[in-house]
């Protein structure tokens, strides 16, 4: 089994830029919409976000998080994404 990425997911996070990440702060789960760039070199994602919201608090916090990356669209046989952990 190899290690290597998967190069079609690969083009799937270059080619879009807002992700849903989740967590969890003091047995609640919070969720946000985000903006992000995808660094390649590093197959990571990186976005901001201000240290006081629940979402950042939460990953601060505990290093557990998930996220989803998706395609719009409104025909259920057209959808993609990627769902991480």
């Amino acid at each position: 089994m190899s290690n290597a990425p998967n190069l079609k997911i690969l083009d799937f996070l270059k080619s879009h830029y807002q992700m849903t990440v989740s967590v969890v702060l003091n047995g609640e789960s919070w969720s946000a919409n985000c903006f992000y760039v995808f660094d390649e070199n590093d197959i990571s994602l990186v976005f901001l976000s201000d240290k006081e919201t629940k979402h950042a608090q939460g990953f601060l916090n505990n290093s557990l998080v998930s996220g989803t990356i998706a395609d719009l669209t409104e025909n259920i046989s057209e959808i993609k994404g990627v769902q991480f952990l």
